[in-house]
Order: C-alpha cells, then sequence, then structure tokens
C-alpha cells in the first residue's frame, strides 16, 4: 500500500491523496476481477477561501454527469462527499471515491480531467 499526494489544477481543490485500495478489495465482496486495472482510493479536499464553496456548487451539475460516465464504465467503483460532520447541517468538505486504473498517472488524468 503506498500513500501520496499531488497538486490539483482545479480551483476547487487543496490536495488530493492516492492509496492503493488493494486491501480493500479484500474485504468488499463485490469487487470486480479485472487484472488490467488497480483500485485506488483518492481523498480530494476542498479549498478553504471565502468562494470555495459556491465553486463546488457552479460545477457540481456538469461533475454529476461526468461521475455516472466513469460509474457506468466501471471506472469509478465509489464516490461521495467528505462531510464536515454527519448531521444535516453537515457541509462539505471534500470527496473520497475509488477508482480503477491502470497507474497513478491515470487516475490523476481522470481526477484533473
Amino acid at each position: 500500500m503506498f500513500l501520496k499526494s499531488f497538486a490539483s489544477s482545479s480551483s476547487s481543490f487543496t490536495r488530493t491523496t492516492l492509496r492503493s485500495a488493494r486491501v480493500f478489495q479484500r474485504c468488499y465482496s463485490a469487487a470486480v476481477s479485472d487484472n488490467m486495472r488497480n483500485q485506488f482510493l483518492v481523498v480530494v479536499h476542498d479549498q478553504t477561501d471565502a468562494g470555495a464553496f459556491d465553486r463546488r456548487l457552479a460545477v457540481r451539475p456538469v461533475h454529476l454527469i461526468g461521475a455516472k460516465k466513469l460509474k457506468e464504465s466501471g471506472t469509478l467503483q465509489f464516490g461521495g462527499p467528505i462531510l464536515t460532520d454527519h448531521s444535516e447541517s453537515g457541509k462539505m468538505r471534500g470527496s473520497a471515491l475509488i477508482v480503477r486504473a491502470e497507474s497513478e498517472e491515470a487516475v490523476k488524468k481522470i481526477i484533473e480531467g
């Protein structure tokens, strides 16, 4: 297992973390066997400036269309927001994803794409 961070070129995110998700595959019985691609756990932290949340909401409709296409292709295994807390008032502060890709570089292209 490895953990790496890279700076995203997107203006809505501060840092993206990739982690090999192979250890999670053993715990996830519905995991699809695909010898050509690896699973990566991706954690994306939102920026914290005054306009960050508005930028996130502005791109959300297009983001969800792209996420649906990635899900249908089998590239996106799981994805969702990271919240400040688990109450109804919890605000989005990032995202967590499990992505299938050939390499770390391929994951970066997907995330920045």
